[in-house]
Parts: structure tokens; C-alpha cells; sequence
């Protein structure tokens, strides 16, 4: 509105009615442009929603473990919490990784052996500690020393997306 105070107060009023009039010109809500940027970003987020139920990752656990001497050869001992044992089987494959030299490390597959519980390990919660041998596919030879540490990779299987969400860890 104008800050005249010489102009009559009819010329004011017409003047504030045709600004009104031009409002939905003037407050373009948003533009083409902006409703193709949300358009792109809602199909982003359903792609991703679907993705987050549909779709599936690997399950993977990683222990640490001590090699042990085995009936034939060299294995890796290895122990878990019962929540991961329910998926492990007896026959699963499994890499084995040792650490031979400061930034080296010498990767074996492997078997799963057995899987038991092991109440040793527990501190009186036997339903808690399993232990897990692993055998080695091939000789690892020198590079395998009794009670050397390693780590035993396997994979759990598959799940959707959604499912770590709810499981605090995997």
C-alpha cells in the first residue's frame, strides 16, 4: 500500500483490491521445475521402500577364533553366542583368515565341523556360549600355527533390508 497520505482513501482502496487480485500471480506456490524435484524424490523414496522390503542382503558373521590341532589337521576353534549358533550348520563354508605378518593376511575356505554347546566357556550360562570347529578345505601348511588367532567369516544366508532394523546386531 502507498504511504501517501495525499492520495484519497478510494484510490487506496482500489489500489490494495487490484494487489489482491494479483496475489495468485505473485505467490507462485511452486514451479514446474519444483513439482518435478518432489515427483523424483517421492519415486526415490517408494524405490527405496520397495528395496527395503523386497529386496535381500547377505548375512554375514565374523568370529574371532584360535587354531587348534585337530584329528587330522589343523582347525579353527571359534566361539558364539546362541541368537548366531541357531543358524549355523554343521557342512557350512567358511573363510578363514590369519594373519601371518603385520598388514598380511592369508585367506583359507573351510567347513564348518561341529557345533555344540560349551559350558566351559559359559560362567554358569550354558545356553549362551556354543563352540564352532572349522576345518580346513586344503592343508594350510606352515601358515597354520597352533594357537595362532584368526578370523572365521561365514555366511548366515540372506534377509530382507528391513529385518536389520529390528535386529540390533548381526
Amino acid at each position: 500500500m502507498p504511504n501517501n497520505p495525499f492520495d484519497s482513501f478510494h484510490d487506496m482502496v482500489a489500489e490494495a483490491k487490484a494487489e489482491r487480485e494479483q496475489l495468485d500471480r505473485l505467490l507462485t506456490i511452486s514451479t514446474p521445475r519444483e513439482r518435478l524435484l518432489v515427483a523424483a524424490i517421492g519415486l526415490l523414496l517408494a524405490v527405496l521402500v520397495g528395496w527395503l522390503f523386497l529386496g535381500s542382503v547377505p548375512r554375514t558373521v565374523t568370529l574371532n577364533a584360535v587354531l587348534v590341532e585337530g584329528e587330522k589337521t589343523v582347525q579353527a576353534l571359534a566361539r558364539v553366542e546362541s541368537d548366531v549358533a541357531q543358524h549355523i550348520e554343521a557342512g557350512m563354508p567358511a573363510v578363514i583368515e590369519l594373519g601371518a605378518a603385520p598388514g598380511t593376511q592369508i585367506r583359507f575356505n573351510g567347513t564348518v565341523a561341529a557345533i555344540a554347546v560349551e559350558p566351559s566357556w559359559s560362567d554358569g550360562l550354558s545356553a549362551t556360549a556354543h563352540r564352532v570347529d572349522v576345518s580346513f578345505d586344503a592343508d594350510p601348511g606352515t601358515a597354520a600355527k597352533v594357537g595362532a588367532f584368526c578370523w572365521i567369516t561365514m555366511e548366515l544366508g540372506r534377509q530382507p533390508p528391513i529385518a536389520l532394523f529390528g535386529t540390533g546386531r548381526s
